[in-house]
């Protein structure tokens, strides 16, 4: 819908208003850009990792046509795929790109009206704690949805007649992970990208508009 200002701002600012809305919604696709190529780095760099440990363990082994004799039980235990590290990684690489498009927002919008951008540490360290336990949440799900396809691939393979070799079962572990339809795709690197990106870049527009001296706005 158009937004809607107090009446105590002047039209040209109504005007301002609007245009800033409007080529902020036109830039989320390229601003996400960076952020998004980070995620699917950090993607396939787990699943690179989470293979490997597989391979060593002598686990695509024992599910695979190579097992010989040994018999695996189909109801397999996996260790969590992500550890405390990754997490930290996870929200430093939301948090580092987020910042650098809240300030690029806020910047603007301060300028276009007339103020000097600027955050206050209370207003910032609010703003990342209440982020940081969305992207908690985010990363524990993503954890969950990983070892559950893993475990969902190794299960096929130990049911199946004849059982697969170990080459396509490593192949079936990186497409449960990241074809277009697995649990860390591109689609969801992106659309975190965007989500992120859409946040700090709107917490952005918002400090603008504060340290331009604009206190109150409705829209509608």
């Amino acid at each position: 819908g158009q937004s809607g200002v107090e009446n105590f701002l002047k039209a040209e600012e109504v005007e301002l208003i609007r245009k800033t809305k409007r080529s902020f919604s036109r830039e989320l696709q390229s601003a996400s850009q960076p952020l998004k190529r980070a995620l699917r780095r950090f993607f396939r760099k787990i699943v690179r990792r989470e293979v490997r440990k597989l391979q060593r363990s002598g686990t695509l082994r024992l599910f695979s046509n190579r097992a010989g004799g040994q018999v695996r039980k189909a109801d397999v235990t996996l260790q969590k795929a992500l550890s405390k590290k990754d997490k930290e990684e996870f929200g430093e690489l939301i948090k580092t790109y987020g910042i650098r498009s809240q300030t690029r927002a806020g910047k603007r919008t301060a300028k276009q009206y007339g103020g000097k951008w600027e955050v206050r540490p209370e207003d910032q360290t609010k703003f990342l704690s209440e982020r940081e336990f969305v992207w908690g949440s985010t990363i524990d799900q993503i954890n969950v949805q990983l070892e559950d396809s893993f475990r969902e691939v190794l299960v096929d393979a130990a049911n199946a007649e004849p059982r697969p070799g170990i080459n396509t079962i490593t192949r079936s572990l990186f497409d449960s992970a990241l074809s277009a339809g697995g649990v860390l795709s591109p689609g969801r690197a992106e659309r975190i990208a965007r989500t992120e990106t859409h946040v700090f870049q709107n917490d952005g527009i918002y400090k603008g508009y504060k340290a331009a001296g604009i206190k109150r706005l409705r829209w509608v």
